[in-house]
């Protein structure tokens, strides 16, 4: 039962990385067109 845990861990940091760039894009759209151009 130790992978339960982990697994719910690892969901919290996805969670926590959807979060992050969801406020980025709502807030720093000059950072993804920076970033986009700089990929493309």
């Amino acid at each position: 039962m130790l992978v339960w845990p982990e697994m719910l861990k690892y969901r919290d940091q996805l969670w926590n990385i959807e979060n992050h760039f969801s406020l980025l894009l709502s807030h720093q759209h000059c950072f993804f067109a920076y970033f986009y151009l700089l990929f493309s």
